[in-house]
């Protein structure tokens, strides 16, 4: 073997070797979600979109095919546009907010176009300098706007699609911090008699339409299930179930807030997961105030349940009973202490990922006090039984063959960890397998190095 081809044995073996070691410890490292919508908004062919001449404060230029920013002489020209969010939810957590003009004609001039956010609403087909519709003037010519600059780019002479960055405006708008009465765009930087034109919503091509592109995520539904007694209940009993379910995602971690005090959930799956849910046991009697927190790992915040109560209430006597008779005498009664006996899980349900048994009390009482849970969530993977085939090969595995050998021996070392590599032992396996290839290479190598080292004293001799 040269030296090259030890070189690129070695190179190899590296790039194995980095590959199972990011493998390795990237077990278990995946985070949680939260529902991730995309949205790109037009105004559409009867859009909201126009711009404002300060040359001609009162003419309107709503049915214009293009927007124009810049100046005439030396009168500004200011652009308008709004986008209907509606559909957006208000709870919506913007991740990023891009809006884009397709430029149409420049006047070979580089200058500022800035983004600022409306205060005042009006009207496409008859805003002007002077007036946002047709009886109400802007409350300062020019449009009424936030002093706020949300972004401005330098828009050079290039032909095309420029982009702002509106992600905090849109925000804003979404979860009702300030009114959506849309975008004005304006410069203060350009010389004399240069402008630029953007195409509007009623340019006959509608793929250089304005565009608003909108990325965001809902935040996670945290939500109490069965068993988990209802809201406000009062409870014969000194332990106390809660279960919840994440209706639109998934958590990488889940806390109980009771009473004050945080206490890390529990889930009946691979993290992240969509359940979670702790048992509470030997509470004393008293009213307890709970909430669940949930992680979402796309905006690392925690969403929060609705805050619950409840009363628990536990005597080994039911309060004192008046008794018949005249003698008005009260007597006690002991509780029925329940004896709960539970059959065994059974095998997870595919289409639910649960698991259910059945729970009799031995003693009848005809009460759930402290009944043990009889719905589990799990996961599918690890409940089945294994296939009529595996079970077969795993057989054949154990058995001998003809001239005596183990199905381990024929397989050799490296097949066997090889076999193993879909176990429980995958993180124990793959740096010993590593480790193996690593001495083997070596070991090569070494036996090289004695060969050449042999060949020169012979012919020294």
């Amino acid at each position: 073997m040269e030296r090259g081809e030890i070189l690129t044995y070695l190179i190899i073996i590296l790039l194995l070797g980095g590959f199972l070691i990011f493998f390795y410890f990237a077990q278990g490292k995946i985070t949680g979600f939260s529902v991730f919508e995309s949205k790109v908004k037009q105004p559409g062919s009867g859009g909201k979109d126009s711009y404002i001449q300060q040359n001609f404060a009162n003419s309107n230029f709503g049915a214009s095919t293009f927007i124009e920013i810049g100046r005439e002489s030396s009168k500004f020209s200011r652009g308008l546009i709004e986008f209907d969010l509606s559909d957006v939810p208000t709870n919506a957590r913007i991740k990023s907010a891009t809006l884009q003009l397709y430029m149409t004609v420049n006047s070979n001039d580089t200058f500022v176009v800035e983004v600022r956010r409306l205060n005042s609403s009006w009207t496409e087909l008859n805003v002007t300098w002077d007036s946002r519709n047709e009886t109400n003037n802007w409350t300062i010519t020019g449009g009424d706007f936030d002093l706020t600059i949300y972004d401005n780019i330098s828009v050079d002479n290039t032909i095309g699609w420029k982009t702002w960055n509106v992600t905090n405006l849109v925000q804003e708008w979404v979860n009702g911090t300030y009114s959506n009465y849309g975008i004005l765009l304006k410069t203060k930087t350009a010389n004399v008699a240069t402008f630029k034109t953007f195409a509007s919503s009623d340019n006959t091509d509608l793929a250089i339409w304005p565009k608003l592109n909108i990325n965001y995520t809902i935040p996670l539904n945290v939500t109490f299930v069965a068993p988990t007694s209802a809201n406000g209940s009062t409870l014969n009993q000194k332990d106390f179930f809660i279960n919840v379910t994440l209706i639109n995602g998934n958590a990488s971690e889940a806390k109980l807030e009771w009473a004050g005090t945080n206490y890390t959930m529990n889930n009946g799956s691979a993290t992240p997961s969509t359940n979670w849910f702790l048992n509470l046991i030997g509470l004393t009697n008293g009213v307890y105030t709970y909430k669940v927190y949930a992680n979402d790992s796309d905006t690392n915040l925690f969403d929060v349940s609705e805050t619950r109560t409840v009363n628990i209430l536990f005597s080994e006597i039911q309060q004192q009973s008046s008794g018949g008779g005249s003698g008005g005498l009260s007597k006690t009664k002991t509780l029925c202490q329940e004896n709960w006996e539970c059959a065994l899980w059974t095998e997870c349900d595919l289409n639910t990922n649960t698991k259910t048994r059945i729970c009799n009390d031995k003693n009848e009482c005809k009460t759930e006090n402290e009944k043990p849970i009889e719905t589990m969530s799990c996961l599918v993977s690890d409940k089945t039984e294994p296939s009529e085939s595996l079970k077969k090969e795993k057989e054949a595995s154990k058995t001998t063959t003809q001239d005596g050998t183990s199905g381990l021996k024929r397989k050799g070392i490296t097949g066997f960890l090889l076999s193993q590599l879909n176990t429980k032992n995958l993180k124990l396996f793959i740096p010993i397998l590593l480790v193996l290839i690593i001495l083997i290479i070596l070991k090569k190598w070494y036996g090289i190095k004695k060969l050449t080292k042999k060949k020169k004293f012979l012919k020294k001799k």
